[in-house]
C-alpha cells in the first residue's frame, strides 16, 4: 500500500493544480478527462486518484463528477453512481425530457446505448428501423432466406 500511495502522491505533486476548489489535472487529456499510466496501463486519472484515496469503486458504477468539470480529480467533486444516473445528471442529454420529435424520454420508451453513453428514443429508433426497412426490402428478403436457410441446415 505504500508504494502505491507514494506513486499516487508523486502523480497529484506533479499533475494537479489544486489552486482553486478543483484539483485541475494538468497532464495529459482525452476528450477533457486526465489520464495518466500506472502499473504500465492508461487509466483514467480521477478513477485513480479516487480509489488511492477513498478506496476501489464498487462493481457496475461509474464516477459521476458533482462539479462538471471533467479534468477535476478532486475525491470531494467525485461519487460512485451507476451510469444511467450519470446520463441522467449531465448537462446534455441527461437533461432532456423528450426527444427532438417530441416522445418522452422516460419508461419503456428509453434505450440507452450499448456504449451506456446516452439515451434515446424507441418510437424514432423503430420508425427509423422501418423507415430502413422499406428502402431495403431486396438486402432484407436476401437476409432472410440466407438465415432460415442457415437455420435448417443445423435442424
Amino acid at each position: 500500500m505504500g508504494r502505491w500511495r507514494n506513486t499516487i502522491e508523486r502523480i497529484i505533486s506533479k499533475h494537479v493544480n489544486k489552486t482553486d476548489t478543483c484539483w485541475n489535472w494538468t497532464g495529459y487529456k482525452k476528450l477533457g478527462y486526465g489520464h495518466a499510466q500506472y502499473g504500465g496501463k492508461l487509466h483514467q486519472a480521477h478513477r485513480l486518484i479516487y480509489e488511492a484515496l477513498r478506496g476501489p469503486i464498487p462493481e457496475g458504477l461509474v464516477i459521476d463528477h458533482l462539479c462538471r468539470n471533467p479534468s477535476c480529480v478532486n475525491p470531494d467533486h467525485l461519487e460512485p453512481v451507476t451510469q444511467a444516473e450519470n446520463v441522467r445528471r449531465s448537462h446534455g442529454n441527461g437533461s432532456k425530457t423528450h426527444c427532438k420529435n417530441g416522445h418522452p424520454l422516460s419508461g419503456d420508451n428509453v434505450y440507452f446505448h450499448s456504449l451506456g453513453n446516452s439515451r434515446h428514443c424507441r418510437i424514432c429508433k423503430y420508425a427509423a428501423h422501418r423507415v430502413w426497412v422499406a428502402k431495403n426490402k431486396e438486402r432484407v428478403r436476401n437476409y432472410l432466406r440466407a438465415y432460415k436457410a442457415a437455420r435448417k441446415a443445423t435442424i
